[in-house]
């Protein structure tokens, strides 16, 4: 169980959310950064991904209370 959690949240969630999250910042805003260097930057990736995580669900929460 520990290691489908440790998959789940580093993985997909931390790594590759973040990674695209900035990949895609950095794309809007016009800097030249390609995905190999986003990629080596690991820490910042996972915070990022928590925090793009962390936003969307609170978005959902928000969502699916007003509503129904």
């Amino acid at each position: 169980m520990d290691v489908l959690t440790e998959l789940i949240l580093r993985n997909i969630i931390c790594s590759s959310l973040g990674k695209y999250s900035r990949y895609y910042f950095f794309k809007l805003t016009g800097k030249k950064k390609s995905l190999n260097q986003i990629k080596n930057q690991s820490f910042l990736n996972g915070l990022v991904g928590l925090i793009v995580f962390v936003s969307i669900s609170v978005i959902c929460a928000y969502i699916y209370f007003s509503v129904f």
